[in-house]
């Protein structure tokens, strides 16, 4: 009893797994496939964030734009109001000129204290999303867009985390029929006692087989259940890759049709710009009253907008076609 007593011992346990069914090969392949979806994942949240960063600057450039225009026609609302007051001191135009012009500047002051407020709400909302407190120091410039770019879709990563999805269920089934495979295992087993004042080292080695049949049949309902995932799987993959491919597609007409509804806005702006030239000759003329020289400078500032309001458009499809490219 005090041999066991102040005796001691102690025993380590090696076991190394040499084949578990593929479970390791098919593991790792796994475990590769889900960082590879990762990295996929986080490009298409970078380019989603990059779309919205992208959106709130167009919107800053589109209100500033629409103050310059506002400026623009204040400067000749101004000129204007200045030869009316010539003409009616000298008895040429009636008080209701004047009354014209000064409701016309009105309206366009109220405008631009509207586009004021939006472009200060604007770029607060812009330099939220890309981390910039001071905003009252950062100036948002019109940038110009290289133009001469294939305007093709290549592939996107939507379509290979499809396919993806599709493989990480093959391997999982394979993880499945590898549960129903024999396992084979190496092991030792070394160990050393000190009892009765006699020293004792021990070692055993051996090779276990596992052979799971009883899990069989449960083992085979699960694969049954695995495979329905897979069809389910590709089936997916297959509505998602057409409906990708619809979206390319429409990215790519995108482009060309905002290039045309920019051309069609530049000839718009060109003959309203020749039109209230030959309008406000005809009025300094006396031939036209001063009502449809307003009217033809409304339609010069709509034309004005709308030539900026079509190059944004077609800038944001041609950033749409690089975003995925990248």
């Amino acid at each position: 009893y005090e041999g066991f007593q102040k005796g001691s011992a102690v025993g380590l346990t090696f076991i190394q797994p040499i084949y578990l069914g593929g479970r390791v090969v098919t593991g790792n392949k796994l475990a590769k496939l889900g960082y590879e979806a990762a990295l996929l994942k986080s490009a298409i949240a970078r380019r989603t964030t990059a779309e919205e960063v992208e959106a709130a600057y167009w919107q800053v450039i589109q209100l500033q734009e629409k103050r310059r225009t506002l400026q623009g026609l204040q400067l000749l609302l101004d000129t204007l109001l200045r030869d009316v007051e010539s003409a009616y001191s000298a008895g040429l135009v009636t008080e209701n000129d004047r009354l014209q012009i000064k409701l016309k500047q009105g309206e366009l002051r109220s405008g631009m204290i509207q586009v004021d407020n939006g472009i200060r709400l604007s770029r607060l909302n812009l330099f939220n999303l890309i981390g910039i407190e001071k905003e009252d120091s950062v100036n948002v410039v019109w940038t110009e867009l290289s133009e001469n770019e294939d305007a093709s879709v290549g592939n996107l990563p939507e379509e290979e985390l499809l396919d993806m999805q599709v493989r990480a269920k093959e391997l999982e089934r394979r993880m499945t029929i590898g549960e129903a495979l024999p396992s084979v295992m190496l092991g030792a087993t070394y160990g050393y006692s000190h009892l009765n004042n006699r020293s004792q080292l021990n070692g055993v080695a051996g090779v276990m087989v596992n052979i799971p049949i009883t899990d069989w049949g449960k083992t085979a309902r699960k694969m049954q259940r695995q495979q329905a995932g897979i069809e389910m799987a590709k089936n997916e993959r297959d509505y998602y890759l057409k409906q990708l491919e619809l979206q390319k597609m429409m990215l790519s007409m995108n482009v060309e049709t905002t290039r045309e509804q920019l051309k069609v806005a530049e000839e718009m702006l060109a003959t309203a710009q020749s039109s209230y030239e030959i309008q406000s000759d005809n009025y300094n003329a006396g031939l036209i009253p001063l009502s449809e020289l307003l009217v033809t400078q409304t339609s010069l500032r709509d034309a004005e907008e709308n030539l900026v309001s079509a190059k944004i458009a077609y800038y944001k499809a041609l950033n749409a076609i690089r975003n995925r490219k990248e």
